[in-house]
C-alpha cells in the first residue's frame, strides 16, 4: 500500500494496487442515505476525495451522477463503485442492472462493481459481470456481505477472482478471520459502517481517547486509522460537509501494532450493526425487493 499523495489538493487518500491490477484509493465516501447530497459530493472531491461508493439500493446513483458531470476533475482520477442487488442477479436482470448504472452515473465504464448480497443467482450474475469485464465496462469486480464460505463457493465457478469484499468492520466487530482469510486470498477488504455509526462504547473506550490524546486526533480519526493500519480501505459515510476534512485527514501518523491489537480486542459478540452475510431469511427477502 502506497501512501504517496498522487495529487496536489487539500487532502490526499493513498492507493492500493487490487488484484485486477487498478489502483483504488484506500480512503473514499460512502453515500449510503445520502440524498439531495451533490453539494457535499462536490466538497468532497474539491478536497481531495477520489473515490465515490454508491448501490443501486442507494436511490443515489444519478445524484452520484450528477456530481460528476459538475466536477472538473478527469475521469480517470475518480474511482466510481456500485453494487447490484440481489434481486437483479439473474443474467438478464443483471445485465439490466449495469447498464442502467451506467445511464444513471453518465458513465462509459465503472472502476469497480460489486454483487451487493449472496443469492441464488449469485453465480449467473458473476458471469455477466466477467463478460462486463472482458469487454473492459467494469474494470474490477468484487462482493460485498460476502463469508469465506461464500467466496470459496465463487471460487469454485468464477475465472475471475474477487478484487474486494466489502464488510462491516470496526472495532467491536473487527471480523479478524474473515480479514486474515481475504488477504491470503489476495481480496481487498472494504469497510462498511468503519466507525461503528459512533457508538459511545466506541468512542468514549480508553483505548480510542488514549491514542486520541497521543496523537491529537479525533475518535473517529483513530479507528479509521486502526482500519487503514490493518490493511483494510474504508468508505466513511456522511452527509455534512464539516466531517469530511475529518474523515480524510488520517495520513499523516500510525498507530503501533500494540495500539492496533489494543483495538482489535474491542470485539463483541452483540457488535456487529447490519445483518449477518449468512442470514438465510434476510437473503430470501432481499430477492423480493421489486425490480
Amino acid at each position: 500500500m502506497s501512501e504517496t499523495p498522487s495529487t496536489h489538493c487539500m487532502f490526499s487518500a493513498p492507493t492500493v494496487t487490487l488484484s485486477s491490477g487498478f489502483d483504488m484509493p484506500v480512503l473514499g465516501l460512502g453515500t449510503y442515505k445520502s440524498h439531495d447530497a451533490v453539494e457535499v459530493m462536490l466538497k468532497a472531491l474539491d478536497m481531495g476525495y477520489r473515490l465515490l461508493d454508491t448501490a443501486w439500493i442507494y436511490g443515489n446513483e444519478q445524484e452520484v451522477g450528477e456530481a460528476l458531470s459538475q466536477s472538473d476533475l478527469p475521469r480517470k482520477d475518480i474511482f466510481i463503485a456500485t453494487k447490484i442487488w440481489s434481486n437483479y442477479f439473474s443474467p438478464d436482470l443483471a445485465k439490466r442492472s449495469i447498464e442502467r448504472s451506467l445511464n444513471d452515473l453518465k458513465l462509459d465504464y465503472l472502476d469497480l462493481m460489486y454483487l451487493h448480497w449472496w443469492g441464488e443467482d449469485a453465480l449467473d450474475a458473476w458471469k455477466v459481470l466477467e463478460d462486463y469485464h472482458d469487454q473492459g465496462i467494469i474494470r474490477s469486480l468484487g462482493v460485498s456481505n460476502f463469508t469465506a464460505s461464500m467466496i470459496d463457493e465463487l471460487a469454485r465457478h468464477a475465472r475471475i477472482m474477487p478484487a474486494c469484499d466489502q464488510i462491516e468492520i470496526h472495532p467491536l466487530w473487527p471480523e479478524l478471520e474473515l480479514v486474515d482469510y481475504l488477504k491470503q486470498q489476495k481480496i481487498q477488504p472494504v469497510a462498511y459502517c468503519p466507525i461503528a455509526r459512533a457508538k459511545q462504547e466506541l468512542m468514549q473506550s480508553n483505548e480510542v481517547l488514549s491514542c486520541a490524546d497521543k496523537y491529537h486526533k479525533s475518535p473517529a480519526q483513530i479507528v479509521l486509522r486502526w482500519q487503514i493500519d490493518r490493511g483494510i480501505a474504508v468508505i466513511p459515510k456522511t452527509v455534512h460537509e464539516k466531517r469530511l476534512p475529518e474523515n480524510i485527514d488520517v495520513f499523516d501518523f500510525r498507530l503501533t501494532t500494540e495500539e492496533v491489537r489494543a483495538l482489535s480486542q474491542l470485539g463483541q459478540k452483540d457488535g456487529k450493526i447490519s445483518r449477518q452475510m449468512d442470514d438465510a431469511s434476510w437473503l430470501r427477502s432481499c430477492a423480493e425487493q421489486a425490480l
